[in-house]
C-alpha cells in the first residue's frame, strides 16, 4: 500500500495541471530577443547532475506573464492574477495531492514598486525567467535593486545556483523570497510527523542537491529566504490586483483547514519557518 501511495504521489507531482490552464490566458513572457541571454544563463547555473535535469522537467510549463496586475479594472484580468495568489497559496496544503506543486508562480516586487511581474515557468524555471528579465532590463550593475519575490516552490538546486551567481555579480541586489513549498527536500518537519511515504516518493539525489543549494543561498548575506504570514499575505494581495472575494476568501481563511487540505496555510507557513530555520543551520 506503502508503494502504490508513493507512486501516486510521484505521479501527481509530475503530471499536467490541467485547470490552470483553463483559467488563464498563458503567453510567452519573453520574445526571442532574450534567447541570445541563454548561453550566459547556461554559464550562471553551472553543471546539472541527472536529478537537477529531472527537476527542470518537473518544473517546466507554459510561459506567463499579467499584463497589469496592479491596478487594472478589467475583471478577466484581476481573476487571472487571483488565480495565480491562489496556486501559490494552496501549494502543499493536501500531501496527497501535489499537483500544486508542479507549476512554479512568482511574482516579483522591484524597489517595492507595487507593479510587480508575474512569472511562471516555461522551458525555463520562473527563477531564471526572473533573472534574465533583471539582466534585460537593468544593465547598468551599480543600479541598487531591491527584490521581493513570492513563489510558491523555493529555488531547485540549478536555480539557487543561478541566483547566487547573479547576487555575486551584482553587489547592488538584495533578495527576498518568500516560499509556500521547500521544493523536492525531505523536511524536518516530514520527519517529525512520520511521514515516510511523502518523504520516500523525494529521491535522495534530488534531496541532497536541493537541500544543499537552497542552504547555500540561505546563507548568502544579501538573500533573505523566508515563509509567508499573515502581513505577507496581506502585502502580497495589496500588491497584485485582486477580486475582493480572493482576499477575503484567503485571509479569512488562513488558520482553517478548508476543502481537502490536511493543514491551514497559517500551520503550513510555521512549519515551513522552522524546516528553513533548520536547514541554514545545519551542519553535516
Amino acid at each position: 500500500m506503502a508503494f502504490w501511495r508513493t507512486k501516486k504521489w510521484s505521479y501527481m507531482y509530475r503530471k499536467h495541471n490541467s485547470n490552470i490552464h483553463d483559467a488563464m490566458d498563458v503567453c510567452n513572457m519573453f520574445d526571442s530577443s532574450d534567447e541570445s541571454d541563454s548561453s550566459e544563463e547556461s554559464d550562471s547555473s553551472g553543471e546539472s547532475d541527472s536529478s537537477e535535469e529531472s527537476d527542470s522537467a518537473d518544473k517546466s510549463k507554459t510561459g506567463y506573464k499579467s499584463k497589469n496586475p496592479r491596478n487594472t479594472n478589467n475583471v478577466e484580468d484581476k481573476k487571472e492574477n487571483g488565480n495565480v495568489i491562489q496556486h501559490i497559496y494552496n501549494t502543499g496544503l493536501d500531501h496527497d495531492d501535489w499537483s500544486e506543486a508542479m507549476d512554479t508562480f512568482l511574482v516579483c516586487k522591484i524597489n517595492g514598486v507595487h507593479n510587480p511581474k508575474i512569472i511562471r515557468n516555461s522551458e525555463n524555471h520562473a527563477e531564471q525567467l526572473l533573472i534574465r528579465h533583471l539582466r534585460k532590463k537593468y544593465k547598468e550593475k551599480k543600479m541598487a535593486l531591491k527584490l521581493t519575490v513570492y513563489i510558491n516552490n523555493s529555488p531547485c538546486s540549478m536555480c539557487a545556483k543561478a541566483l547566487e551567481n547573479f547576487l555575486n555579480k551584482n553587489k547592488n541586489v538584495k533578495l527576498t523570497f518568500y516560499v509556500t513549498n521547500m521544493y523536492h527536500i525531505k523536511r524536518n518537519s516530514c520527519f517529525k510527523a512520520r511521514h515516510f511515504e511523502h518523504l520516500n516518493s523525494i529521491p535522495k539525489k534530488s534531496h541532497k542537491a536541493n537541500s544543499e543549494g537552497l542552504r547555500d543561498l540561505l546563507r548568502h548575506k544579501r538573500c533573505n529566504i523566508k515563509a509567508f504570514n499573515m502581513g505577507v499575505w496581506k502585502e502580497l494581495l495589496n500588491t497584485v490586483d485582486v477580486l475582493s472575494k480572493v482576499k477575503t476568501t484567503l485571509i479569512g481563511g488562513y488558520n482553517r483547514i478548508q476543502y481537502a487540505n490536511k493543514r491551514s496555510r497559517g500551520y503550513e507557513d510555521d512549519l515551513i519557518k522552522k524546516d528553513l530555520m533548520y536547514l541554514k543551520s545545519y551542519k553535516k
